[in-house]
């Protein structure tokens, strides 16, 4: 994730290979792939790039997608009330960002699981 003064960049990795642990992954999980993979729409204001998108990335022994979204960095609120309505604040233990907004929201983020 970069948070910029006036955009937000994130990057999406969606696996693509066969994995025996997919096949266990919870609900919660199902949900976010689908609604991050699915849309191309997020709120009034996230927008995914589609045209941006890279298929058969290799990272690390996985194969898959990675999807481009963006939104303005003035809807940071909204963005971490949809990431925690969504669940995926209790999925992901860590979220690396860059830029001036990463120290700027530091304690939002921090805040999203409480």
């Amino acid at each position: 994730m970069d948070i910029g003064g006036t955009l937000t960049k994130l990057v999406y990795f969606e696996p693509t290979d066969s994995n025996t642990d997919e096949e266990s992954k919870t609900e919660t999980l199902k949900n976010i792939r689908r609604y991050l993979t699915k849309n191309s729409a997020y709120g009034s204001s996230g927008t995914r790039d589609s045209h941006l998108q890279m298929n058969n990335v290799h990272i690390r022994d996985r194969i898959g997608t990675l999807h481009f979204i963006r939104f303005p960095t003035s809807e940071m609120e909204n963005f971490l009330e949809l990431a925690k309505s969504k669940g995926m604040a209790t999925m992901a233990s860590t979220v690396c960002a860059t830029g001036g907004g990463a120290y700027k929201f530091e304690n939002q983020f921090l805040q999203v699981d409480a």
